[in-house]
């Protein structure tokens, strides 16, 4: 008995320290749930005031620049150079006209270039191509002067670009403006080159290790970041001849959800809607907090994004933490002696006595001097071990007859349901025989997958592959029923389908479903009449011809679906059934002919796919869902496919039983 009360304390404490645990992680998530939401809220405004005090900041120099080029390019004396440049006085002029602008640009150069001469002058902060700015002359054939003439077709005002200037040797942040004439005909480009380190060390600038910036244009190049690598330097004509895979893009450091969102922000900036939006986003794999604002004056966007791992750790909350741990063992210790002496200690001693009644021994009596509920439980146990003592015999009696009954009973239903069970499962052997070998399928198909699921043991859905000559027959049926009813019309409809195809020799699939849909009624229903007693089938068959790479399919209620550039394409077949009493005994079924391109799936699937209940809504799971699920899934191979359409499944039913036969079988040829 004291190994009772044992065991009684030793589950105690098994369920304080489970509450302990529980308490322990509930709190911790809590606080963790709530640091997290504020650090989420506090970052995303953050974010947004530092994206626009980084506008104001980065973009006072660059309109100061930008005022200053289009000025430049709107100087009288510069204007009547560029039309008449071998005038020695007009380009003393002009020349001098240009060290002045040097003067005042930030990184004190320029260039200037005459259209009609193609020259280009530049000189430095160091000036040192005083007295000798012609530096080179542009030529159409050289492909690295190929930026100068692509902005001259495209753009009229001004640009900005990195490029990397093959007489400097350096890469600059340029800002090119185009120079007309009095009829408003271009003439010339001038402009100034930012030092790209100087600009993205400015830009890059932050008091806070949490935090990036990051520049990118409209079509999401990137232009300044803390990883050069990954900036975009090129001209409006090396942008249009770079490979995708070679543009570095914001969009390509997102997933592409994540792309999505970006791009519709982008447009509501563009357009005004919002003078900065957020995104919460990931980065490898890392949770991140963006704000993003327009900067018009650049015609580029600013993005800062904030690390909100680096805010806070729960390192940080260490102690608050021991201090709710040591509360809780505290608490946990107390109510483990008050229940140890007021409740485990009564019970023990109640126990020891307990112990020789258990053994069968109805005499003896409880002693127990506790004034309270103990006390009159072993009052009531006295009671109750005289009333045992009385019918112990006679229910002994009781239980030993109703036993014998039970016991034959049950050796009766045994008997029985294992021959029901034996005469089901040699069914099943039975049904699993008419389906073709895998070994033979991997020799027919390059690439397949077979979802075959019976609601129970046998049912009736069925595939059917067959190779006859230069073709390969494939085909998904649904009969009537389900179970042993089911699994006899399976075999029934597979027997006549050989002969169709061994014997007939027939390939072409809407015969095929012709002459199925005759046998099924002359064997079925050549003397029945009832509709009671009314079963055919569904099918889908297709025709692959191996010389011609191409699919004939022809369907009875049951569709062919395959994936195309404009996404999965779904070729239903014929509204009529195959061997009902209903069926029309001559109808023509109708071929449909497809190319078998490469990396094309099809897929054909009976109605208990489609027609499974789910657990949340009730809802079947629908054609639409279906093909939704095959467009997610058409680029994986086809096991992550199976995978992948057994899973949507069971998400979509939950505890729902399944309510038909599932057959879905998907090929690449």
């Amino acid at each position: 008995m004291f190994k009772n009360s044992k065991s009684l304390k030793s589950r105690f404490l098994q369920v304080i320290v489970v509450v302990f645990v529980i308490t322990i992680v509930l709190s911790l998530s809590l606080i963790y749930y709530t640091l997290n939401q504020k650090v989420n809220t506090l970052s995303t405004k953050f974010a947004r005031q530092y994206a626009l005090k980084e506008k104001s900041r980065i973009t006072a120099p660059i309109k100061r620049e930008i005022a200053l080029v289009q000025k430049m390019v709107e100087t009288p004396i510069l204007r009547k150079w560029a039309q008449n440049e071998d005038n020695k006085q007009l380009k003393k002029n002009a020349l001098r006209e240009l060290e002045s602008y040097r003067d005042n640009f930030q990184a004190q150069n320029y260039f200037f270039i005459i259209d009609k001469s193609l020259n280009y002058y530049f000189n430095n902060n160091k000036n040192e191509y005083k007295n000798n700015q012609l530096r080179y002359t542009l030529d159409k054939n050289n492909e690295k002067d190929q930026w100068y003439f692509a902005s001259m077709k495209k753009v009229d005002d001004y640009l900005f670009n990195m490029n990397y200037d093959r007489e400097l040797q350096k890469t600059k942040l340029w800002i090119d403006a185009i120079m007309y004439n009095s009829e408003n005909e271009k003439i010339g480009m001038a402009g100034t080159g930012i030092s790209m380190d100087s600009f993205i060390q400015d830009f890059l600038k932050s008091n806070s290790s949490f935090i990036t910036p990051l520049l990118f244009d409209k079509k999401g190049y990137i232009r300044a970041y803390q990883d050069t690598n990954l900036i975009q330097m090129s001209t409006i004509d090396k942008e249009e001849k770079a490979s995708e895979s070679s543009k570095k893009s914001v969009y390509k450091l997102l997933q592409q959800k994540d792309r999505d969102r970006l791009r519709s922000m982008v447009d509501r900036l563009t357009n005004n809607s919002e003078e900065v939006a957020t995104i919460k986003f990931k980065m490898n794999n890392d949770e991140r907090i963006a704000a993003v604002t327009y900067v018009s004056s650049m015609n580029w966007y600013m993005m800062s994004i904030v690390d909100t791992s680096e805010i806070f750790s729960m390192w940080d909350f260490v102690p608050t933490i021991a201090v709710l741990v040591i509360s809780l063992i505290v608490v946990l210790v107390v109510i483990t002696l008050f229940i140890n002496n007021s409740i485990l200690n009564p019970i023990k001693s109640l126990t020891s006595f307990t112990e020789e009644i258990a053994e069968g021994n109805y005499g003896k009596k409880i002693d127990m001097d506790y004034e309270n509920e103990f006390g009159t439980l072993a009052d009531s146990f006295n009671e109750m071990t005289e009333t045992i003592k009385k019918h112990t015999n006679h229910l002994e009696e009781m239980v030993d007859q109703r036993t014998k009954e039970l016991r034959q009973s049950n050796q009766e239903l045994s008997a029985k349901n294992k021959k029901i069970m034996d005469n089901i499962n040699y069914a099943q052997h039975i049904q699993e025989a008419i389906l073709p070998a895998r070994g033979k399928i991997d020799e027919w198909l390059k690439e397949y997958f077979i979802i075959w699921q019976p609601r129970d043991l046998v049912g009736g859905d069925f595939y059917w592959i067959r190779e006859i000559e230069d073709k390969i027959l494939i085909a998904v049926i649904d009969c009537t029923g389900h179970g042993v009813p089911g699994a006899l019309m399976t075999m029934t409809a597979d027997a006549i389908l050989n002969r169709i195809v061994d014997i007939d020799r027939i390939k072409d699939p809407a015969k095929v479903l012709k002459e199925l849909n005759i046998g099924i009624k002359e064997t079925l229903h050549k003397n029945n009449n009832d509709p009671k007693k009314d079963d055919g089938l569904d099918m889908g068959l297709c025709s692959v011809d191996k010389n011609k790479k191409q699919i004939l399919f022809a369907g009875a209620k049951i569709s062919l679906y395959y994936n195309d550039e404009d996404g999965i394409v779904r070729i239903k077949g014929d509204r009529e059934s195959i061997g009902y009493q209903r069926s029309k005994k001559e109808y023509e079924y109708t071929n449909h002919e497809i190319d078998t391109k490469e990396n094309r799936n099809f897929y054909m699937t009976s109605d208990g796919y489609l027609d499974q209940n789910g657990e949340e809504e009730n809802k079947r799971f629908g054609r639409k869902r279906f093909i939704k699920t095959l467009e997610e899934i058409y680029d994986m191979n086809l096991d992550q496919q199976k995978n992948q359409l057994i899973k949507e499944l069971k998400k979509h039913a939950g505890s729902e039983e399944q309510r038909d036969d599932i057959t879905v079988l998907g090929f690449r040829i």
